[in-house]
């Protein structure tokens, strides 16, 4: 991989691991479990549904298809799992800014919601800067609407 494009992954591991240590933090604050449970997405008031089909994570086949892939094929891949992930993230932080009913937590998701959509810009400038195509089955992440959060209008 090239420079640029390790630092983009060390960054996100760096970044993610942060978050997950204000969510526990809060989660505790307020007295619920900080582990996972089988069902996820319940408190965006929809359906829940289970761990592992939440959106923005990558299958275990996707997960194996960037492990064989080398080269191009392996950058273009991994930016578009990593955009999809970070746009995923991006859909829930915009919900809990919009909707959650804790200062501190509407403050952080809309600080998440700029810096997740600052990062799916950063890959896709990255991405075309070198040429990389977008793998089939995924789409232009600049023409997708959770890539415009609504949360960034209120403030």
């Amino acid at each position: 991989m090239p420079r640029d494009l390790r630092g983009f992954a060390q960054e996100f591991i760096i970044d993610q691991r942060f978050e997950q240590g204000v969510f526990n933090a809060i989660l505790d604050r307020f007295g619920h479990p900080a582990e996972p449970g089988d069902e996820v997405m319940g408190w965006m008031g929809m359906a829940p549904m289970p761990r592992d089909s939440m959106e923005g994570l990558a299958t275990d086949e996707q997960i194996q298809q960037l492990r064989d892939a080398e080269g191009e094929d392996a950058q273009a891949l991994f930016i578009a799992l990593m955009t999809e992930h970070h746009l995923a993230g991006l859909h829930m932080a915009d919900w809990a800014a919009r909707h959650g009913q804790d200062a501190t937590v509407r403050n952080l998701a809309r600080a998440m919601v700029r810096t997740q959509r600052g990062e799916v810009l950063d890959m896709d400038r990255f991405r075309r800067r070198q040429d990389l195509p977008i793998p089939e089955g995924f789409e232009n992440p600049l023409e997708d609407q959770r890539l415009n959060p609504l949360s960034l209008a209120d403030g």
